[in-house]
């Protein structure tokens, strides 16, 4: 993770004029998918990360916040019958 985030720092530097495509991928592609895996988001990231790395940082970590209090769902009826 924190490989990630260190290249989605260099890419934002490098490429700043740009339109983030890369940063697009490395940030909700990679870094989300890794969360959503179970990796952990170190708190120093998000004190030392760029404004637009910080933003979908915390959209991150909400979204596995809000994933960790919410139950699970039961898709079958009630009664457990589905016939």
């Amino acid at each position: 993770m924190d490989t990630l985030l260190l290249q989605a720092h260099q890419s934002l530097n490098e490429n700043s004029q740009t339109d983030g495509g890369a940063l697009d991928t490395l940030l909700g592609g990679q870094v989300g998918r890794k969360m959503l895996r179970g990796a952990h988001l170190r708190p120093i990231w998000l004190e030392i990360s760029h404004p637009r790395i910080y933003l979908v940082l915390v959209g991150l970590q909400t979204l596995m916040n809000n994933f960790r209090v919410t139950p699970p769902i039961s898709t079958s009826p009630p009664g457990g019958n589905l016939c």
